[in-house]
């Protein structure tokens, strides 16, 4: 492997610090060739593993990989359209799809790309979020209980 900045994250690292950033300071063509390996490193495999929040696993390894390569993305954006406003109409986008889609893993990627995009929320934001979190909570279901039961 090249001595360029590597976006995957060991599988059996067990630290929480997460992959590389692409820095102000890394050369463009290092960070272009960072996300080529990255996705080349996964050929023929799924780029981020679905993983589920339980009442024991707190944090997801997947999250920490998507959001590397979410800045990679944005860095090589960034640098070709500086005027386009790249982060602020993705978390748009990402916001909407969060909070409308019917596919619950796709809401919560949808909402892990909105907070990686680390755009300020407006209170018509959050209070969007709350809304369906309010409604979310609301309905009934295994799946919507997760590891939480009440015996009766």
């Amino acid at each position: 492997m090249s001595n360029n900045p590597v976006i995957v994250v060991p599988e059996e690292s067990n630290t929480l610090t997460g992959p590389p950033r692409p820095g102000p300071n890394m050369p463009i063509a290092d960070v272009v060739k960072s996300m080529m390996d990255f996705i080349a490193s996964r050929k023929n495999q799924v780029l981020w593993n679905y993983e589920d929040i339980t009442a024991k696993v707190w944090s997801c390894r997947s999250v920490e990989q998507l959001d590397c390569f979410l800045q990679h993305v944005l860095r090589i954006f960034r640098d070709s359209l500086p005027l386009a406003l790249i982060s602020e109409r993705w978390a748009q986008i990402a916001l909407q799809l969060g909070l409308s889609c019917s596919s619950r893993h796709y809401a919560g990627r949808s909402l892990q790309l909105f907070r990686a995009l680390r755009v300020p929320i407006t209170s018509r934001m959050l209070s969007d979020v709350l809304s369906r979190l309010v409604e979310t909570v609301a309905e009934q279901g295994e799946d919507m209980q997760g590891d939480f039961q009440i015996d009766t």
